[in-house]
C-alpha cells in the first residue's frame, strides 16, 4: 500500500496482436485496451494493493497501452482521471521540468531535421512541418483550438488528428497537475552499461535447473558478446543491441536480457520507487534472486502472453473509485523507496481494512437514512391517530372520484421524503464543518451499497498479474 511501482511489463517495446480479440457487435472493430500482462498488473496495483503506478516519458510517447487508451473514449478519459488523482504518475526525465517541455524539445529537433524521430503515439509525419508547428504552439500557449478543429473535421484523417489532439491535451494536463508528476532522481544512479555488466556477469556463471534454459542463455550471451564489438562506447544503450524483428531463438532471448538491463536502469532512475531488490551495498543476493526470477518467468510465460479480451468500462470505473478512496485516506509517503516485498501482507491487510471501513460507512449512512425515514413515517402516523384526523380527508373533502386511491399513504410518503431531505441538509451543514465532502445524498447512499460491496470483494483478490520476487529458482 502507498508504494511507487514501476512495471517492467509495460515496457514500450512490448507489442501485442489484436487478432484474438472479438468485438461483441458484429462488423464493429473492438478498440478497447488489451488486457495484457502489464495492463492487468496496473489494475492490480491500484485496486488490489492501493499502490501508485509510475510511467516514464518513453512509455507515455511510445507504448502500445497508451496508444490504445488514446483511441478509446472510456479508457482515455479514465486515464486522465487516474493521472489527476495520482493513481498513475509520470516520472519526469532528466532536467525537464514538465512533460510539455520534453515533447516540445523533441518536436523542435524533429522540425529542424528532415528525418527526425516522431513518437509512436503522436501520428505526425516528420515532413509535415506545419502540423509539427501547430503542436509546438499548442504546447507553448496551452491552446488546443486548432488541433480540436482538425480532430472534428470529417474531410481529413480525423482519427489521427483526434489522437494528436488527445495526446497534446494529456501532456498539458500532466504539465499543470503536480500530483501527476514525480521529480527526477538527484542522487547518483546506475547506467545501462553498469546493469548490462552486472546482469551478463550473473547469467554467465549461474546454472538453471532446466538445461534448455541454460543453453538458450549461453547462446544469447555469445550473441551479445559479438554485438559488443561493434557498439560504440558513447552509444552503449538498448537501441544499439535490440533486434526489432528477431528470428533466431538466441536473438529473442538476447532481446529479453537487453530489455531487463533497460528496465532495471529506468527503475533505478525513478525517485522513491519501490524495487524488488535491496540497495547495492547489501543487495547482491537480492538482485540476483530478482533477476533469475524474471528470466525464469520469461521462459515460463512465453506461450501465454497473447491477450484474449479488452478492459471493460466497469473495470475503469472501479479503478477510479479506488483511486478516489486512496486519495481520501490522505496517507503519508512512508513507503517511498522501500523494498516492494517489505510488509507486503500487512500492507494488503491495511488496504482491505480501509476498503471495508469505507463499505461499512456507506452501509451505516444508508441504514441511517432508512431509520430516519421510518421514524418520520411513524411520527406522522402517531399524529394522525392522536388527533384523529386524516390528511386525505382534510385536503380532499368530498372528492369521491379519489376514494379508490390511498391518498393518505401517498401524502405521508411525500412529507416523509421532504422531511428527510431537510434532515439530510441539516446534518450535512454540520458535518461539512469537519469534513468538506459531507455525506452522500439519500439516493447515492442506497445505490452505492451494492457497488461498495463489489469493490470490497475485488480488493480481496490475489495478485492478478502483479509481479513479486520469489526464491523458487535459487
Amino acid at each position: 500500500m502507498n508504494k511507487l511501482v514501476y512495471l517492467f511489463e509495460l515496457d514500450s517495446v512490448k507489442k501485442y496482436s489484436r487478432d484474438n480479440i472479438k468485438s461483441k457487435s458484429k462488423g464493429k472493430k473492438n478498440n478497447g485496451v488489451l488486457a495484457t500482462p502489464g495492463v492487468n498488473a496496473l489494475f492490480s496495483e491500484i485496486i488490489n494493493k492501493g499502490n501508485t503506478v509510475v510511467t516514464t516519458m518513453n512509455q507515455l510517447t511510445d507504448s502500445q497501452f497508451i496508444k490504445e487508451m488514446l483511441l478509446d473514449d472510456v479508457a482515455y478519459f479514465s486515464l486522465l482521471e487516474l493521472f489527476k488523482l495520482g493513481a498513475i504518475r509520470l516520472s519526469l526525465y532528466d532536467k525537464m521540468c514538465t512533460a510539455s517541455q520534453y515533447v516540445q524539445h523533441s518536436l523542435e529537433k524533429c522540425y529542424a531535421s528532415e528525418n527526425g524521430f516522431i513518437f509512436s503515439n503522436l501520428p505526425i509525419d516528420s515532413s509535415n512541418k506545419e502540423l509539427i508547428l501547430k503542436v509546438i504552439y499548442a504546447l507553448q500557449y496551452s491552446n488546443l483550438s486548432e488541433l480540436k478543429e482538425l480532430a472534428e473535421d470529417k474531410d481529413c484523417n480525423s482519427a489521427d488528428y483526434l489522437m494528436v489532439y488527445r495526446f497534446v491535451k494529456m501532456i498539458l494536463q500532466l504539465s499543470v497537475n503536480e500530483t501527476s508528476n514525480i521529480k527526477p532522481k538527484q542522487v547518483p544512479k546506475m547506467g545501462f552499461k553498469e546493469f548490462y555488466d552486472k546482469i551478463t556477469g550473473i547469467l554467465l556463471v549461474y546454472t538453471f535447473k532446466n538445461e534448455t534454459i541454460n543453453l538458450r542463455i549461453k547462446q544469447a550471451l555469445k550473441f551479445l558478446k559479438e554485438k559488443e564489438k561493434i557498439v560504440k562506447v558513447d552509444s552503449f544503450n538498448r537501441s544499439s543491441f535490440y533486434i526489432s524483428s528477431p528470428l533466431l531463438e538466441e536473438e529473442i532471448v538476447a532481446n529479453e536480457i537487453i530489455n531487463l538491463c533497460y528496465n532495471y536502469t529506468v527503475e533505478d532512475s525513478i525517485n522513491g520507487v519501490s524495487k524488488h531488490y535491496d540497495n547495492w551495498k547489501d543487495g547482491e543476493f537480492s538482485f540476483k534472486s530478482d533477476l533469475i526470477n524474471r528470466i525464469a518467468l520469461f521462459f515460463d510465460n512465453r506461450e501465454n502472453v497473447l491477450p484474449k479480451k479488452t478492459i471493460s468500462k466497469k473495470k475503469w470505473e472501479r479503478a477510479i473509485r479506488f483511486a478516489k478512496h486512496k486519495k481520501s485516506l490522505k496517507t503519508k509517503d512512508e513507503n517511498l523507496g522501500c523494498l516492494y516485498e517489505k510488509d507486503l501482507r500487512w500492507d494488503k491487510t491495511k488496504w482491505i481494512a480501509s476498503v471495508f471501513k469505507k463499505t461499512l460507512k456507506g452501509f451505516v449512512v444508508a441504514l441511517g437514512y432508512i431509520l430516519v425515514f421510518c421514524l418520520i413515517s411513524l411520527g406522522l402516523s402517531f399524529l394522525e391517530n392522536k388527533f384523529s384526523f386524516s390528511l386525505s380527508n382534510t385536503l380532499f373533502k368530498n372528492k369521491q372520484y379519489l376514494s379508490w386511491i390511498n391518498i393518505n399513504f401517498i401524502l405521508s410518503s411525500i412529507i416523509s421524503i421532504v422531511a428527510l431531505s431537510f434532515v439530510e441538509s441539516f446534518i450535512n451543514i454540520f458535518i461539512k464543518k469537519f469534513n468538506k465532502q459531507g455525506l452522500p445524498s439519500i439516493l447515492d447512499s442506497l445505490l452505492n451499497i451494492r457497488t461498495d460491496f463489489m469493490d470490497l470483494l475485488f480488493s480481496l483478490g490475489g495478485n492478478n498479474g502483479s509481479y513479486k520476487t520469489t526464491n523458487r529458482i535459487l
